[in-house]
């Protein structure tokens, strides 16, 4: 979806349940995520620190930069580090544990009067606490 406040910051909100982990079905894999392999999108550098999750700033067609979140949500625990996700997913699948998962990707385009970085945050901010907020909206809690 995307949203949009009376400010004008507008972030495209990605979100996916994954019901359980399991091979060539993971939250973290590979192609999922805010870069889509052979895609016209290219990684730039690492983004901003924004409430933890994994921050990169991408860039299509040599001209439109955008900024791209990602949390993951398991259990009780809300990450953007998709090494913590996976020992998560391990130690559920040593204890014999089915959990979903759920992946959030928050992005916003770099625009002069609307930094990327701001939409993002103001969107947070808006929304609450993120864990609670994957929660509702994937109906876990």
């Amino acid at each position: 979806g995307r949203y949009r406040d009376s400010a004008g910051n507008e972030v495209d909100v990605f979100i996916a349940l994954y019901p359980g982990q399991g091979e060539g079905r993971e939250a973290g894999g590979f192609g999922q995520g805010a870069l889509v392999p052979q895609s016209a999108w290219d990684w730039q550098a690492p983004g901003p620190d924004i409430l933890g999750g994994k921050s990169d700033r991408l860039l299509a067609e040599g001209r439109v930069h955008r900024l791209a979140v990602t949390w993951y949500r398991t259990g009780a625990m809300l990450t953007g580090s998709n090494a913590r996700l996976k020992l998560a997913t391990m130690q559920d699948k040593l204890l014999l544990r089915a959990r979903p998962t759920a992946m959030l990707i928050l992005t916003a385009e770099q625009r002069a009067t609307h930094p990327a970085e701001r939409s993002i945050r103001a969107f947070a901010r808006a929304a609450g606490p993120l864990d609670a907020w994957m929660d509702r909206v994937a109906g876990l809690r």
